[in-house]
């Protein structure tokens, strides 16, 4: 403190006076001491006009002004210091992002780069008149090796010739291919064709469970357009059943036709030949029944071919019986076979269930 502050007794002399500073010191608004120390000057000063409660006012309020002054002029410092503060944590925490980035880009260009997940090409040949009419095997092949090499993938092959429903999930190289998903080797399918992969329900299935594996499908006869692409999936799926009924309708009528025309329908009778709306028996079966030649045939297959040309001998109605006969242990064998296919279907279906990943969002068709 600079000056030495007015005493009670001194400021008393003037009872305005000391009015004045009363009200200043209850309201807090004014203290005598620290920052607003009176200079010896000051002091001097209010003693001379110690009665002059007018001065007295007046140099209050210049003392209000100035400790304005000197709070806004502490305020302004104070706040400059915050912002500085401020601006030297966020160049602080910009400078530990920046350098957190470039390290975590140095360890990720160490870390040697996993190699992608090979790509599989699903390719199915049910008849020879697919293979004449585009659907061939090598066709589908050429087509799934130059997308591979496009995209500089391995490529895995998954053929079916033959006796693959396109209905059944249980199909050797299908089954194989989702094998191959599961065990994290294939993270890609080439499709030629989408029916390719299946038709109907089955379609929808498979479809739905390579989805939730979050394999890329690629399918040559439909643009690689994300949703899009989907919603089209979504319609081969329901467009393969159609065709399925079509194509099983189709394939009877046909067969009720040939019947009515005289044709033969089903397979051949061993040792016997279709002619005329009637099986006629061959030479060489009557020679193997008369004198048991033609020797190269297998042992099961000479004993049907003589049972038939005894049958036949006998009489129309023998010869008919055994027909019968056969056609219905023949139908028995079919019958028998698609119970087994149906069982090794469903199984198949708990298997997909069984290993399907589990995911959160829905997963689009």
């Amino acid at each position: 403190m600079v000056g030495v502050p007015l005493t009670e007794a001194e400021i008393a002399e003037n009872g305005a006076v000391l009015h004045v500073f009363n009200q200043i010191r209850m309201n807090a608004k004014l203290v005598i001491d620290g920052a607003d120390a009176l200079t010896p000057e000051e002091e001097a000063d209010l003693r001379a006009h110690r009665g002059d409660e007018m001065y007295i006012r007046l140099f209050v309020k210049r003392k209000r002004r100035e400790r304005s002054r000197r709070e806004r002029a502490e305020r302004e410092v104070a706040k400059a210091a915050e912002w500085e503060r401020e601006r030297a944590d966020r160049e602080a925490k910009v400078r530990a992002d920046r350098e957190r980035r470039e390290r975590e880009a140095r360890e990720a260009a160490a870390k040697p780069k996993p190699k992608p997940k090979a790509a599989g090409v699903i390719v199915r040949v049910s008849t020879e008149d697919q293979s004449r009419s585009g659907y061939s095997k090598q066709d589908q092949l050429n087509w799934a090796q130059v997308e591979a090499k496009r995209l500089g993938l391995e490529l895995n092959e998954y053929v079916e010739e033959g006796g693959a429903h396109s209905d059944m999930l249980d199909r050797e190289a299908l089954n194989a291919f989702e094998q191959d998903v599961v065990d994290g080797k294939v993270g890609t399918l080439f499709l030629r064709y989408a029916d390719r992969l299946g038709r109907g329900a089955v379609f929808t299935k498979l479809i739905e469970w390579l989805k939730a594996w979050q394999v890329r499908i690629i399918c040559g006869d439909m643009p690689d357009a994300g949703d899009a692409t989907d919603m089209l999936m979504s319609f081969y799926g329901a467009q393969g059943g159609s065709f399925l009924k079509t194509l099983r309708s189709r394939t009877k009528d046909g067969v009720r036709n040939a019947r009515a025309a005289g044709k033969h329908v089903g397979g051949q009778l061993l040792g016997f030949r279709w002619e005329d709306g009637k099986w006629l028996p061959e030479q060489w079966a009557l020679d193997l029944a008369n004198n048991g030649g033609r020797s190269d045939l297998p042992k099961w297959q000479r004993q049907r071919a003589v049972q038939a040309i005894n049958a036949y001998t006998a009489g129309p109605d023998a010869f008919n019986e055994l027909l019968e006969k056969r056609r219905s242990s023949s139908r028995d064998r079919h019958m028998a076979a698609r119970r087994r296919q149906e069982e090794r279907n469903n199984d198949r279906e708990g298997w997909l269930l069984a290993h399907r990943p589990i995911v959160i969002d829905r997963v689009a068709l």
